[in-house]
C-alpha cells in the first residue's frame, strides 16, 4: 500500500509542475464565477440556510484548468442541520483534441456526517467522447490517494466516548460528465465512482445534475441537485445525502 501511495505522489508532483508552468505562461483567459444562495423561514419552524460557491476555469488548445470552493451552512429550530465545505481542482494536459492526462485533487469537510476531513488526489487519463461547441461528453479513469478522519461519539455499553478513525488508502476513480446548452441555458450532469483498491465494497459515489440560465449578461440563476453516497459512514449517520441548491451567479471573463 505504501508503495502505491508513493507512486501516486510522484505522478501528482509531475503533473502539478506541468500545471504550474501552464498557468504561469498563460495567465489570462480565466472565467470566474461567484454563486450565492440563502433561505430564511420564520413561523411554525425557523430555518436559515446559506451557501457560497466560487470557481475559476480556463481552457486553451493544450491545457484545461478548473478550481472551485464551496461552503454551506443551515439551521433548523436553532440546531445546525448543515455545515460543510469543499475545495477542488483539476488540471488537464491535452495529448490530442480529445485525449488528455489529468491531475485531480479535492478536500472536503462535513460536520453533520462527522467527517473532519477527506482528501483525494491523483492522476489519470480522460477522453472526450463528444466535443462540440454546444455539447461535450467525457470519461476519466485513474487512481487516487484517499485520506480521511472521522470523529464521533460512541455510546456502547451506556458509556459515551469520543472515537477517532483515521484512514489512508488508495482508490480507483471513474468519472463521466456531460455539459450542454439549451438556448441560453447551460445544463450538466456528472457521476464519480471511487472504490477502495484493497476493499472494493467500500466506495464513494457522487452524482450531480444542474441547470444555469442567464438573467442578465453578468447574472444567472443556477439550480443543482447533488447526491453523495458513502458505503461506510460514521455510526448513526446516513449513507446517502441529497442536496438541492438554488443560487444567483455572477460571472466574469470570456
Amino acid at each position: 500500500m505504501r508503495t502505491q501511495i508513493r507512486c501516486i505522489i510522484r505522478l501528482v508532483i509531475i503533473l502539478a509542475c506541468a500545471a504550474v508552468t501552464a498557468v504561469r505562461s498563460e495567465g489570462e483567459g480565466w472565467t470566474l464565477k461567484a454563486a450565492c444562495g440563502a433561505n430564511l423561514v420564520r413561523g411554525n419552524s425557523d430555518t436559515t440556510s446559506a451557501n457560497l460557491e466560487l470557481s475559476a476555469d480556463r481552457k486553451d488548445a493544450a491545457n484545461e484548468c478548473h478550481l472551485g470552493a464551496l461552503y454551506a451552512y443551515g439551521e433548523t429550530d436553532d440546531e445546525v442541520s448543515e455545515e460543510n465545505s469543499k475545495a477542488e481542482g483539476q488540471y488537464n494536459r491535452l495529448l490530442s483534441e480529445r485525449v488528455y492526462l489529468y491531475l485531480n485533487g479535492k478536500a472536503e469537510r462535513d460536520d453533520i456526517a462527522m467527517l473532519d476531513y477527506r482528501v483525494l488526489a491523483g492522476p489519470g487519463a480522460g477522453c472526450y467522447l463528444v466535443k462540440e461547441d454546444d455539447h461535450s461528453l467525457k470519461i476519466e479513469a485513474g487512481v487516487s490517494y484517499l485520506g480521511e478522519k472521522l470523529t464521533y461519539t460512541d455510546t456502547a455499553d451506556d458509556a459515551a466516548t469520543e472515537t477517532v478513525e483515521r484512514e489512508e488508502t488508495t482508490a480507483l476513480r471513474v468519472m463521466e460528465r456531460y455539459e450542454g446548452k439549451l438556448g441560453q441555458a447551460k445544463v450538466w450532469q456528472s457521476i464519480e465512482y471511487l472504490p477502495e483498491t484493497d476493499d472494493p465494497e467500500v466506495y464513494l459515489l457522487a452524482a450531480e445534475a444542474g441547470i444555469e440560465t442567464l438573467v442578465t449578461d453578468l447574472l444567472s440563476l443556477r439550480v443543482a441537485v447533488t447526491d453523495k453516497y458513502d458505503s461506510d459512514p460514521a455510526p448513526d449517520t446516513k449513507e446517502n445525502d441529497v442536496t438541492i441548491r438554488a443560487s444567483l451567479v455572477l460571472s466574469l471573463g470570456p
